[in-house]
């Protein structure tokens, strides 16, 4: 027996004993870890009510100027030009008076006077 035999049968004799090992401690998977798992995606949160209500957050509202005109009048507000009937921050320009504007917001109204910034 040559030497090449002889190494060939001592490593076959060496690699049985590992490779029954690891057939023995295989784990019988329930999934393939590679597919996308079965995940069902909420996308909307339920609305729950608990009573408590948030204070609404006062807009941020910079009357610049108003113009009182027959043919309609308008205001800068924070740099843009709004008419009456348009809307700025959700709320809708109803009227405007001299160096007034008054918006509403829903059920709210808010008057609001060139120069005066109100922040909360």
């Amino acid at each position: 027996m040559g030497a090449r035999q002889l190494l060939s049968i001592c490593l076959i004799v060496l690699l049985l004993p590992a490779s029954s090992y690891a057939d023995s401690k295989l784990i019988e998977l329930k999934n393939n870890p590679f597919s996308k798992p079965d995940i069902k995606i909420q996308k909307t949160l339920p609305v729950v009510n608990i009573g408590v209500s948030l204070p609404e957050i006062e807009p941020d509202i910079n009357l610049e100027a108003t113009m009182v005109s027959a043919n309609g009048s308008m205001v800068i507000v924070n740099g843009e030009l709004i008419e009456v009937g348009d809307k700025i921050e959700n709320m809708k320009l109803i009227e405007v008076r001299e160096g007034e504007a008054i918006f509403r917001k829903g059920r709210k109204t808010r008057v609001y006077q060139v120069g005066v910034t109100e922040r909360n």
